[in-house]
């Protein structure tokens, strides 16, 4: 059974929330509709704020574990090949899309970024518990490499 002392090198890979789309659209009608105090801005807006801190917490996580990590944005990914573990952070749609990119048998650990608003049945945990569920990895109480 591996452990973190076998992974050397991680990708996280997030998705960015509708919110943070919009706010880069040059489309005039995106712009005005985000800068209206509406629920429905109102309530992306908190989604982005959970997503970015979930991307914070897993990334603080991560760099505290000393493991050497990039962090890339989905809809950059290109073939995925010399890492040990990607995390992927988001949702079922994130997790679908690393696994098109990955190469050679890497594990994909799915971390639910929002899970008041985004599906993750493919995600095994999520930000506020994801170092526990490393520190499972660590002391071999959960085998992330076990074939289904």
């Amino acid at each position: 059974m591996a452990n973190l002392k076998n992974i050397k090198k991680i990708l996280v890979v997030y998705k960015k929330s509708t919110f943070e789309i919009y706010q880069s659209s040059k489309d005039r009608f995106v712009m005005e509709f985000i800068r209206k105090k509406t629920k429905d801005v109102e309530a992306m807006k908190q989604s982005d704020n959970i997503q970015k801190h979930s991307l914070d917490k897993i990334i603080s996580v991560v760099d505290k574990s000393g493991i050497n990590y990039d962090i890339m944005y989905r809809a950059d990914l290109t073939e995925i090949n010399n890492k040990d573990l990607v995390i992927s952070v988001g949702g079922d749609g994130t997790f679908l899309e690393v696994s098109h990119y990955i190469r050679n048998g890497i594990p994909v650990l799915g971390v639910n970024s929002n899970p008041e608003r985004s599906i993750g049945y493919f995600c095994c945990t999520h930000a506020e518990k994801f170092e526990i569920y490393l520190n499972e990895i660590e002391k071999k109480t959960y085998n992330l490499f076990e074939q289904a």
